[in-house]
Parts: structure tokens; C-alpha cells; sequence
């Protein structure tokens, strides 16, 4: 039963992987193109001397789509692996029904060439970065994942192919990181992604955000949120003991380490990866145990460049960000910190002032470190998450489509609540319909804003009940839809659950506005009352692919038996002998 199920799964992912590789096996950037390995190299680690393998986590297929507004790429820190993020996803998938797309596996020093760095792709000669065959499919998030053998193995154990890939610079990871973006959108058809980054990641992240040749085709970045854990963006000093060394995998002497660097313990020159200067082992001299493996920080296949710094790169503001720090009582290094990354370089707004007000804190005791306990705390990265405060970060939202969404943190940056804040676009006057269940706080609220920000119309309140449906006729233009409230210390594990509706007034139409027909209750659970029939009249409920789901015809009110349809939205077209016409969007919950 569970082999039948799994081929099942893979089956499935396998078509969205056909149909996506239409658009993405061959990029913009001509050059990653999969590289195949054995399947049985994707889902498990390769036998160790003893046998033993470690599973890998499987693409899941969510039948009802994508929950989350936009998908969320979790990437991880240096020396670690995509499956570090399984607590958070895993605990996702059990309180939010979410859903695994899967994991894009590079392997970043290809050539097996310490010595040597370069941007290029397989199957270029000596090409530093090779993007390995996956399966992915339609999900709410995917992984990145660096720790790959040059044979495609994930998770190495055989050191004959364990070429230090998860250990590699920033502006490889970046490129790569790229591409995985480019597929995201190709997959799940939204047009932007929010990237959870933990620790050295976020530097991944900041390369490909700073550096707009890096973007997509159109020339935008296409990320709707970046939330980085314990990013040493001011860079870090903390030599790593051997004892760390062996647990995380870290090795002073690779690319990873050379880049997080703020100075240099010998020469006293700033970090040139972060601050700039110049490609050199004079500046940079650290002899932590011994030279780096090279000094290209740029990866252009040589050394000796004067190099721009990350933290003196325009950073874009069209995004949302947020930031995660913890605070460590008895760690011995990195205090006030984490034990491996300082608090003040963790926090983004000392680099770029005024950039976020989503600054979060975890204070916690250890002898030796947290930072590791930054990529495992639900609670922590749902408030990373959480949707935007401000108006001009929203996130875009269609009609028709169901979201799930959270209230989580406490009042930020002045505001009263916690807001979740939408943006949608409506062509023609008409009624639009925002219906939210699975309501866990006391009182939700929502109004629509216009787009200069000022409330049309009211402000609805759930007032302690689990639903809410609010209607409101507006003109056509351009409109915030805001959700609000005061989060409790659980509604991290209880999100709501919204859509959207309109009904569209055109000349041919009557609608229960002009108290000729009335259509209730909406949204609907068992029945569906049509009330003002006066002539015989043909009701037809269509779901959103056009399929034909109930049809009656009656010449006086009717109740409609709905208890058999499943949760979604439907329309409703009802016609008389007089030529009226009726449509309307029906929610069914």
C-alpha cells in the first residue's frame, strides 16, 4: 500500500515536471541545465560502510493547490542540508494541510577544484556549479539544498564524492538560487516567492536580491518577502572550535567561511566578500588554520579583482523583510548573540536603517550555541512569515481562490494589531464578497482600502465567531483587502482560511440588490434558498472549470440541496422566460 501511494505520488509530480520542463529545463541562463543522476540518489543519502541510509523528505501532491499566497523557499546555512528545515515543514504539513513541491540539488564545487571558483554551469568544462534532476511538483514550499556530491548524491557519505558543496561562496549560492526561483514561478503559476533563510543563507539570499543582473528575465526579482535567521550580515569573527567543526561540518579554509568574515584576523582588513577590497591573500589573511582554499569572492575563475562589498550594494525596498535573533545566556562565544553570530549583525536594520520594523527575538540558555535552534522553531519562523503590515508590500491575491493565512505576531512598529494586508485589482463596478472561516481569535476584523489608503465602506468583525462574510460594492481601480487582529500565543498553529468573490453588474443582470431574487445564505453549507421566482426559471451551478454540478428548473422559490458539493466557489446562472439573467458566485464551505 505504501510502495502503491508513493509511485502514485511520484507519478503525479512527474507530470507536473513534464509540463513544467516546457518552460525551465532551458533558462535564460543557457547553462543549468539538469544534470541526471540515479533516482535512488534523490529521495536517501548513499550507503555509508555499514549500509545505513538516510531518507531524504518526498515531494507531496496537494490536491486542493497551493495554500499559502505565494510559495516559500526554505534555504539553509552553511554546513547543513535542506532536510534541516523538516520540524518547521513538517509541522506545516500537519496544522496546515501544506504541501512539499520538493528539493533543487547543486552541487557547487563540481570540478572537485578547491583551489579554483567560477559562476559556470555543467556541462561547461570545469564548471563549479552542476544543477542534478529532481522531481518536483505544485507545492506551498521547496527547499534549496547545497550538501551534493559531483555524483549527485545527497548528503554525501562517501568522501570520494564529497566536494565540499555545502561549505561554497556566497555568489555561487546566489546563482543558483536564481534558477530555483525561476522554476518556482514556472511551477506554481504565482508571481512571487517568500525565501526563509537561516543563518549563512541569508547572505545567499542578499546576493541574488542585490545584484539585479541576477534577476529573472523580466528584470524584477520576483520576492514578496525575505526572512533571514541568524544571518550574519554584518559578518562574523567566531572562529569555530573543532568540536563545533565536527558537528556542523564547517571547515575555516572553504569559500563559506572566507565570505562571512568581518576582518581578518592578521592583515585587520575588512571582509571583502561583505565590505569590499581587494581578491588577495595579503588583505586577506586570516590563518585560522591555514590560507583559504582561493580568494576569488567574485567566482570569475581568477583572482585580483577589487571587489564591491554586499553591504555597500543598494539594497531594493519593494519587498517585505524580517529578521530573527537570539539572545544566548552561558555561551561562551558571539554574546550578545546566539553563540555563533552577534546580535547587532543579525539584525539588517544596522547595515540599512529604517529597513524593517519586523525584528524578532528568541532568548534561550546554552553552553555552547542557539544559532542551530533558529531553523527548528515553528512558532518563531510562522512570525518571520506572517503576512505585511504595510500597504505598499502586499501581497496580490486573485478572486476565486482559497489562501491561508495567519495571525501571529504581536503589534509592531506602532500599530495596534497584527495586519495582514492584500492587494487585488477589480475591472468593472460590482459587489466583492471577502468570506473567512477557521477564525481562532476573539475578534477578526477586515475593511478595504482604496488605493490611497482610505477605508471604503465599514470595518467587519468576527465578534468571537470562527466566520465572517463581509460585502462591499465598489468601482473599478485598484484596492488593499486588510485582515486584522491580537494573535494568542497559539494562532501560530490555527491560521484562517479566506476567498475572495465578486459579482459583476453589466446591463443584461439582476442580482438580489434590486430585491427582485435573493440568494442565501452565502457562504452556504447544506442549503441555498433562491427566493422572488416569479417565472419559470432555469438554475444551473457551474464549479470554476465550467463543469455542470446541480440543474433545476422551477417557476416559484427554491431550495437547493448543496450538502453534497465540496468546499470551493461556484457560479450560479440562473434565466427566466423574460431573458433576465443571473450570476452569482457562490461559496461553498
Amino acid at each position: 500500500m505504501i510502495k502503491a501511494a508513493l509511485l502514485t505520488t511520484l507519478f503525479v509530480c512527474a507530470f507536473f515536471l513534464t509540463r513544467a520542463q516546457l518552460n525551465v529545463t532551458a533558462p535564460y541562463s543557457g547553462n543549468a541545465v539538469p544534470k541526471v543522476r540515479p533516482a535512488d540518489y534523490e529521495f536517501s543519502t548513499k550507503p555509508d560502510s555499514l549500509g545505513n541510509v538516510n531518507p531524504a523528505k518526498k515531494p507531496s501532491q496537494n490536491k486542493s493547490g497551493i495554500k499559502l499566497p505565494y510559495p516559500v523557499i526554505f534555504l539553509h546555512g552553511g554546513g547543513m542540508s535542506g532536510d534541516d528545515w523538516n520540524i518547521v515543514t513538517d509541522s506545516m504539513d500537519a496544522y496546515y494541510n501544506t504541501s512539499f513541491g520538493g528539493r533543487f540539488d547543486f552541487c557547487l564545487n563540481y570540478d572537485a577544484n578547491d583551489a579554483n571558483a567560477n559562476n559556470s554551469f555543467w556541462p561547461t568544462a570545469n564548471a563549479d556549479i552542476a544543477f542534478f534532476s529532481g522531481t518536483w511538483c505544485v507545492g506551498d514550499y521547496y527547499y534549496i539544498n547545497f550538501n551534493v556530491g559531483d555524483d549527485g548524491s545527497y548528503n554525501p557519505i562517501n568522501w570520494g564524492h564529497d566536494v565540499k558543496s555545502k561549505l561554497s561562496g556566497a555568489v555561487k549560492q546566489g546563482t543558483a538560487l536564481r534558477e530555483v526561483i525561476y522554476r518556482v514561478l514556472q511551477l506554481t503559476g504565482r508571481d512571487k516567492v517568500i525565501l526563509m533563510a537561516h543563518s549563512f543563507a541569508g547572505l545567499e539570499a542578499r546576493q541574488y536580491l542585490q545584484n539585479p543582473s541576477l534577476w529573472q528575465p523580466d528584470g524584477k526579482h520576483h520576492v514578496a518577502k525575505l526572512i533571514t535567521a541568524g544571518s550574519p550580515h554584518g559578518g562574523s569573527n567566531t572562529s569555530l572550535s573543532e568540536f563545533l567543526n565536527w558537528i556542523v561540518g564547517a571547515d575555516d579554509r572553504s569559500e563559506g567561511m572566507r565570505d562571512l568574515r568581518l576582518t581578518y584576523s592578521q592583515s585587520g582588513d575588512s571582509g571583502v566578500f561583505l565590505y569590499g577590497g581587494l581578491e588577495s591573500y595579503t588583505v586577506m589573511d586570516d590563518l585560522l588554520l591555514s590560507d583559504y582554499y582561493n580568494v576569488d569572492v567574485n567566482c570569475n575563475g581568477y583572482a585580483g579583482d577589487n571587489i564591491i562589498g554586499l553591504n555597500h550594494k543598494n539594497i531594493p525596498r519593494d519587498l517585505d523583510y524580517a529578521v530573527i535573533i537570539a539572545e544566548c545566556n552561558g555561551c561562551p562565544a558571539a554574546t550578545p548573540g546566539d553563540g555563533m553570530v552577534l546580535s547587532n549583525s543579525a539584525n539588517l536594520n544596522n547595515i540599512y536603517p529604517n529597513l524593517t520594523n519586523n525584528v524578532f527575538y528568541y532568548y534561550a540558555n546554552n553552553l555552547i550555541q542557539i544559532h542551530g535552534d533558529l531553523s527548528h522553531l515553528m512558532f518563531l519562523c510562522m512570525e518571520g512569515m506572517d503576512e505585511p503590515n504595510d500597504y505598499q508590500y502586499s501581497y496580490n491575491i486573485e478572486f476565486n481562490k482559497f489562501y491561508t493565512s495567519f495571525i501571529t505576531q504581536q503589534p509592531l512598529g506602532g500599530y495596534n494589531y497584527d495586519y495582514d494586508d492584500f492587494k487585488f485589482t477589480l475591472t468593472s463596478p460590482g459587489a466583492v464578497t471577502i468570506s473567512i472561516s477557521d477564525i481562532d481569535i476573539s475578534d477578526l476584523k477586515v475593511r478595504f482600502v482604496n488605493s490611497a489608503g482610505t477605508t471604503i465602506g465599514s470595518v467587519a468583525h468576527s465578534n468571537g465567531n470562527s466566520s465572517l462574510v463581509y460585502t462591499y460594492n465598489l468601482n473599478p481601480g485598484d484596492y488593499y483587502l486588510e485582515i486584522f487582529g491580537l494573535p494568542t500565543t497559539k494562532s501560530y498553529l490555527k491560521p484562517y482560511t479566506f476567498v475572495m468573490t465578486k459579482t459583476i453588474t453589466t446591463g443584461n443582470e439582476v442580482y438580489s440588490g434590486n430585491n427582485k431574487i435573493s440568494i442565501y445564505p452565502n457562504p452556504a453549507t447544506d442549503i441555498l434558498n433562491i427566493e422572488g421566482i416569479t417565472s419559470r426559471t432555469s438554475i444551473k451551478m457551474f464549479d470554476l472549470i465550467g463543469n455542470l454540478v446541480k440543474e433545476t428548473e422551477t417557476e416559484e422559490n427554491q431550495i437547493l440541496d448543496i450538502s453534497q458539493l465540496p468546499q470551493g466557489v461556484y457560479t450560479l446562472v440562473a434565466e427566466n422566460n423574460d431573458g433576465k439573467i443571473i450570476n452569482k458566485i457562490i461559496v461553498s464551505k
